[in-house]
Order: C-alpha cells, then structure tokens, then sequence
C-alpha cells in the first residue's frame, strides 16, 4: 500500500474500481442487478463513505460527519469518516457492518463483520493509534473481525466467525478451530 493524496479524482478511481467489483460479484451470484449502482445498498454505504472520507481529510469535519450519520441510517453500516480503503472495496452486506482503520485495495468485508479498536480523538487522521492496518487483497469472512492495532498481511483470508487480535503474515488464512466433543463420565 503506496500513500496516495487523495484528490477528487483519486475518490472517483476507487469509486470506479469499487463499482467494477461489485458488478462482477453480482454476476457471479446471479443476483439482480439495478439500473443504477447508487441504489444498491452495498454500494451506497461504500460511496457515501468515500465522499465523508473525502470531507474529513479536507477539514469539513462536520459535513463529513453528516454524510457518516445518514449512511448510518440508511444503509445500516458503521463507516466513520476516518477509515481509508483503498479502491475495489466489496461489501456484500452493509447491515451491522463496522470499519474503523485502514485497508489497502480489493478489500471484501462479509456481513456483520468489522475491524476497528481504539480510537483516539487526537488523532484524527488516517488508521490513528490502536486501529488495524489491513494489506491488499484481503478477506473477512461473515462474523469475522480485525480488532485492535493488528497489522495484517497482503493476500489474507479470515475464515467467518474468526476473531484476529495478532499480526497476520502476508499470504495466510486465518481458520476456526473446529468444534470439541468433550466426553463427560456417566455416573454409574
């Protein structure tokens, strides 16, 4: 992940790349397609986060915040306006769904899913401190989680229902430890 100032055009890049995403994987699950995207729950939680980002990052604090509010509300998904993901976003469920952090491009979040941590109100700008920093290409899984100031690798899978609050190398997936069968003694 390169820092890149973000401009207008840059908002509208990933935008573009978000939208690209989120039509191929509605064709790959055979799922109705709107006319147009912006009416698309899973993409307007994406973009009106993009534009509160932008907002945030520009000084108009308050705005930004309004935009965080009616996402909120409409579309069920908590994105504050700090978080900053890169382009090709894909969010199959926004309801319950919570990103506070940073995250490189090709990031799939899952439904009910979240990362986030501490959030500090001095720190206003970019992951700040206590906030999970996801490489490219990863994937949280339905129920899964990033939480605290864990750094996570390009190229990762967490599996659903898994909690991450350790570092995570690039390349790896991050898996459930199965269900036991503890055995009791039958009293005799």
């Amino acid at each position: 992940m390169t820092p890149v100032p973000l401009d207008v055009a840059t908002t509208r890049s990933r935008l573009r790349a978000d939208r690209e995403r989120l039509r191929a994987w509605l064709q790959s699950h055979h799922q109705y397609q709107p006319p147009c995207l912006l009416f698309e729950s899973r993409y307007l939680c994406v973009w009106l986060q993009r534009w509160s980002h932008w907002l945030h990052l520009r000084g108009h604090r308050g705005l930004a915040r309004l935009m965080y509010h009616l996402n909120l509300m409409l579309t069920g998904a908590d994105l504050p306006p700090q978080s900053d993901i890169g382009g090709g976003w894909l969010v199959t469920a926004p309801v319950a769904l919570t990103v506070c952090g940073k995250a490189g491009s090709n990031f799939t979040i899952g439904a009910l899913a979240g990362l986030g941590g501490e959030m500090s109100s001095s720190e206003d700008r970019g992951a700040g401190p206590g906030l999970p920093v996801l490489g490219d290409n990863v994937t949280i899984g339905t129920h899964g989680g990033v939480l605290g100031a864990v750094r996570i690798g390009n190229d990762v899978s967490i599996a659903p229902g898994c909690v991450v609050r350790k570092d995570v190398a690039d390349g790896s997936v991050v898996e459930a430890i199965g269900p036991r069968v503890r055995v009791s003694a039958r009293p005799s």
